[in-house]
C-alpha cells in the first residue's frame, strides 16, 4: 500500500499519520513538546519539532512500513512564529511563538508611522506585538548578531521541518498572512515596509501555494528520518487553514469552532472581516478567498490549568482527562 505521510506540528504535540489508499488513516502517533515561558515570553526549540518528526517516522518503519511506500510528505503547523535560521538551515535561537507579545513596542511604532487604515488595507489585519514582523524588528534591535546571521525568517513550525528535510525555505499564504507584512490580495511580501524598517526582504521565505511540491527529501533528511531520497514534500498549510479544510468549511455562511491549546471560530468568505475587535483575515487555499478567524487565547490550555489546580495529584498533568478532573471535583 502507498501512503502520504502527514504531520501537524502544534504547540504541545507533534502528530503524525499515514494516509493510505482510499483515505484510510494508519499508525497515528503523537510526541509531546515542551514550552519555554518566562516573563510573558514564549519560546520553543525548533529542533524539538524535527526530532519529533524523526521519532514518528522511525516508528512507522519499525512497525513494518517500507520507506518506498511513502510517496508524499506534507505538513500543517502553528503560525505567527519568528524562526531565524542560518545559511545551513540551523535554528539560531529558540523560536519566538505566536503567543509571545515581545514586539508590542515595535507594533505600536508601526501603527503610529504607517497608520491603522493603511495596515488594514494592505494586510487585511491589525498590527500587534504577536505578529512576526514586529518580532523581527525586535530581534534586529535586541539581538543584532542573530539578525545579521539570519538567512531566512520562517513563519510556521512546519516551515522549519521542511527546511531540514529538503534544504528549501518556504512558507504558505495562510501562514504568511500572520506575519503582518504580506499584501493579502497579491499574497506577496511588502518589500517597501520591510526595507523602511531595515529588514532585508530577501530574508523572508518565498510564499508558495499549499499544494505545491517545494522540494524533495535530501540525503541528510533520509539519514535522519528514513524517508527515501527524492520523496516529494508539499508546502503544506498553517494550522488554521488545515483545520478549516478538515472541518469541511468551504462555502459562505459555514462556520466551525476549533479547540486546541488556543482556539478560534472561523468561516470562509470573499469579503474581509472587520479586525478592530481582534479578529484575523487569513488567506485561504483558493486565491481571492479569506478565512475569517476570531481567536481564543485560552482554550485547551485552560483545561491544563484546571488540572494543575484542581486535578488529582496522582495523575500527571499531560495524562489527566476530563473524567479524572470531574471525579476529583466531585
Amino acid at each position: 500500500m502507498k501512503f502520504i505521510a502527514s504531520f501537524d506540528i502544534g504547540t504541545t504535540n507533534v502528530k503524525g499519520v499515514l494516509v493510505g489508499e482510499g483515505t484510510g488513516i494508519h499508525l497515528e502517533n503523537n510526541v509531546t513538546l515542551t514550552l519555554q515561558q518566562s516573563h510573558g515570553q514564549v519560546e520553543q526549540d525548533p529542533e524539538s519539532w524535527y526530532a519529533a518528526v524523526i521519532r514518528i517516522s522511525r516508528a512507522w518503519f519499525q512497525a513494518g512500513v517500507k520507506p518506498k511506500d511513502i510517496v508524499l510528505v506534507t505538513f500543517s503547523g502553528q503560525m505567527q512564529d519568528c524562526i531565524p535560521v542560518g545559511a545551513g538551515g540551523q535554528a539560531l535561537r529558540p523560536a519566538i511563538l505566536y503567543s509571545d507579545g515581545r514586539g508590542t513596542d515595535q507594533a505600536r511604532r508601526l501603527r503610529d508611522e504607517l497608520g491603522d487604515e493603511v495596515i488594514h488595507l494592505e494586510t487585511g489585519n491589525h498590527m500587534d506585538g504577536t505578529l512576526t514582523f514586529p518580532k523581527i524588528i525586535w530581534l534586529k534591535e535586541h539581538e543584532p548578531e542573530i539578525y545579521a546571521r539570519t538567512h531566512s525568517f520562517l513563519i510556521s513550525s512546519k516551515d522549519y521541518v521542511i527546511r531540514q528535510l529538503t534544504g528549501v525555505c518556504v512558507t504558505d499564504p495562510t501562514s504568511a498572512a500572520t506575519a503582518g507584512c504580506m499584501q493579502i490580495r497579491s499574497r506577496t511580501w511588502m518589500e517597501r515596509w520591510l526595507e523602511a524598517y531595515g529588514v532585508s526582504w530577501f530574508k523572508m521565505p518565498p510564499i508558495v501555494r499549499s499544494d505545491e511540491v517545494v522540494g524533495y527529501v535530501h540525503a541528510q533528511g533520509e539519514s535522519d528520518t528514513g524517508f527515501t531520497v527524492g520523496t516529494p514534500v508539499l508546502c503544506g498549510i498553517g494550522d488554521a487553514g488545515a483545520a478549516t479544510l478538515g472541518a469541511g468549511v468551504l462555502e459562505e455562511g459555514e462556520i466551525y469552532a476549533y479547540l486546541g491549546t488556543t482556539g478560534w471560530v472561523a468561516s470562509v468568505s470573499e469579503a474581509f472581516m472587520d479586525v478592530q475587535s481582534g479578529a484575523f483575515n487569513l488567506s485561504f487555499v483558493e486565491d481571492g478567498r479569506q478565512i475569517s478567524v476570531a481567536p481564543l487565547t485560552n482554550a485547551g490550555n485552560a483545561h491544563q490549568w484546571a488540572v494543575e489546580v484542581f486535578g488529582p495529584p496522582e495523575v500527571s498533568n499531560m495524562a489527566a482527562t476530563y473524567e479524572d478532573l470531574d471525579l476529583s471535583v466531585e
